[in-house]
């Protein structure tokens, strides 16, 4: 375990002769595991959460750990989880208790809720309850592998379902606090949404809508994703598999006639290839408007604009308790982002096949679209938006998520113009790397500046997960020399908006690191290999997994070092002039207030 930990294990074994001698050398474990994935597994699960824990600090290093710790480390691998299913757990044999429930019940339901036949929060939650198995409290779906939690968030996503449908903004809104509350306005607007989806004349579609929501939580539920093979493991592709596959488990798709099950399962596939959260925070890169846009074109009209439907509707009940009957989150101001988020994705409907066949190529739409959403961020973080270098650095505050609040008495900063400052500390030429296209192809940068758990002063919050903080200059520079390495590796034929980079691995090791110069040398021994379509991503490689908890200096690689050189006596490509130059934070900065909403 000393290959994974910080610190050494030595008195577990005890010597009954004064001659007898152990020597157990890291070497030794890996030997023993090596022809056993089952074992390197439960290995690596067990300390990557130990090793969570002592970072943590909720436990701290012992010679003997307490048994509810060893027991939770435990608890944390596949292995454990999988060995302690039960056989009534199996995919196989699993089945839920089923009432004699039919389409045309259910179709009758909703009809009653839409007429107002049927309008008490509480009794709808009850009826949704029984019509749709696997909510029952007892012994569902939900209450099997997942929690209480998400199937009150179930129930609150689709009880929302029918108050959009129906109009019944008291109803919808009754649970939110007055000072953020829902207002006319805006649920208006949300009603012109609805009616551009067309679902108030259409109760198979609601029908269907509801039973997506039913079962989209379930996703989520790690017992049932490793019963799958590992490319489907991911929450929105169990969820399509279990449409498919696994009636036993999502008993109310059998009520689907099936056109509608066809519905349900495009929609099932659309999330898979769109995170419509991350679209929100303005996280994803323009290649994934351009999937989303191929992937919408082999579906008819109505499976997109359900999909943008129950993309809204699954927001609806984040937060939601025992009991509640309305959306806890889409309060005023969150509703006013996901209305924008709707906007532009609505523009990316094709109607027909002729418009199919001649858009698939224009390129321009849906980069408009991309950079439209992105300065409406601007607008909401009153950024100016004129300049290149403007929109870049726009782009860097909805990645770190920047909250523009007021200074504190004291003078610290905002997380807004620690960022400002973070990018102002490079040079032109680097602010120019950064500044083009090619930067947006990264992936997962949110992840690679978020805040630690357990940071919330807003002056840190764009500091790196690490013991010695790194910090968002720090992470620029190397983001800088990956330009580089990328357009080296992936040659110039490629081009940047075509191909996206994924950065998952760099910003698990960057939560792990240790030393700042073990960080700032990473990118001499990772890889970035292909992963399919036009993705790729930057693997960190063993040997850098193997330095994370060093604390020594290492001098940069003489290729890393030349190109810092380089890029240090460089001539910027272009000289600053007013129409490329950043513009500076306005003063009124200091005193606006912009909420955004981690999803």
């Amino acid at each position: 375990m000393e290959r994974y930990i910080s610190f050494q294990h030595t008195s577990t074994v005890a010597s009954i002769q004064f001659n007898d001698t152990f020597l157990l050398k890291p070497s030794a474990l890996i030997q023993a595991i090596q022809e056993n994935p089952e074992s390197c597994s439960y290995v690596y699960q067990y300390a990557r959460k130990l090793q969570a824990k002592l970072n943590s600090e909720e436990t701290h290093a012992a010679e003997h750990l307490p048994d509810e710790e060893i027991e939770e480390c435990s608890e944390a691998t596949d292995v454990y989880q999988l060995r302690h299913l039960s056989k009534e757990k199996l995919l196989v044999y699993f089945e839920v208790p089923t009432e004699n429930t039919s389409q045309e019940e259910i179709l009758a339901f909703i009809e009653d809720v839409m007429s107002g036949k049927i309008c008490e929060g509480a009794h709808i939650l009850h009826e949704l309850a029984r019509l749709f198995p696997e909510l029952t409290p007892e012994n569902g779906t939900h209450a099997v592998f997942t929690s209480d939690t998400e199937r009150h968030r179930a129930l609150s996503c689709m009880i929302s379902v029918l108050w959009l449908a129906s109009n019944n903004y008291e109803e919808f809104s009754h649970c939110q606090p007055g000072s953020k509350k829902l207002q006319p306005q805006l649920w208006s607007r949300l009603q012109d949404f609805v009616h551009w989806v067309g679902i108030k004349e259409k109760p198979q579609w609601i029908h269907g809508t509801l039973v997506y929501l039913a079962v989209k939580g379930l996703g989520r539920s790690k017992s049932l994703a490793l019963q799958l093979p590992v490319e489907c493991q991911t929450p929105d592709k169990v969820v399509c598999r279990l449409l498919e596959n696994y009636m036993n488990v999502v008993p109310s798709a059998q009520y689907l006639d099936p056109v509608t099950h066809e519905l349900v399962t495009s929609i099932s596939k659309l999330h898979i290839s769109f995170v419509f959260g991350q679209f929100m925070q303005a996280e994803n890169t323009p290649l994934s408007l351009q999937i989303l846009r191929q992937r919408a074109a082999e579906h008819d009209d109505a499976a997109y604009k359900l999909f943008l439907f129950s993309a809204l509707t699954g927001l609806a009940g984040i937060g939601a308790g025992p009991g509640t009957s309305g959306s806890p989150f889409l309060i005023e101001p969150t509703t006013l982002t996901v209305l924008h988020s709707l906007q532009a994705l609505q523009k990316l409907q094709l109607r027909s096949s002729q418009e199919r066949h001649e858009a698939a190529g224009d390129l321009l739409e849906w980069l408009g679209q991309h950079w439209g959403y992105l300065c409406h961020w601007g607008r909401s973080l009153a950024l100016s938006t004129h300049t290149l270098e403007d929109l870049a650095f726009l782009r860097l505050a909805c990645i770190c998520r920047t909250r523009a609040r007021a200074a504190a008495a004291m003078g610290e900063r905002t997380a807004l113009e620690m960022a400002f400052s973070s990018w102002c500390s490079l040079s032109l030429s680097e602010r120019q790397a950064l500044t083009e296209t090619r930067i947006w192809i990264y992936g997962r940068l949110r992840q690679c500046t978020q805040e630690p758990q357990g940071r919330s002063s807003p002056c840190r919050a764009t500091e790196l997960p690490v013991a010695v903080p790194v910090g968002l200059a720090s992470m620029l520079v190397l983001l800088v020399e990956l330009v580089e390495i990328t357009w080296t590796q992936l040659g110039i034929s490629v081009l940047p908006h075509q191909v996206e980079v994924n950065l998952v691995d760099l910003a698990a090791f960057t939560a792990a690191v240790r030393s700042r110069s073990v960080f700032f040398s990473c990118l001499e021994n990772a890889r970035i290999n292909h992963s399919g379509n036009s993705g790729y991503v930057l693997n960190m490689t063993s040997k850098n997994w193997s330095r994370t908890e060093e604390v020594s200096n290492h001098d940069l690689a003489v290729s890393s070092a030349m190109r810092a050189v380089l890029r240090a006596v460089a001539k910027p490509k272009r000289e600053e002039t007013k129409d490329t130059r950043l513009t500076p934070l306005p003063s009124i900065i200091e005193n606006t207030v912009v909420e955004s909403m981690v999803v």
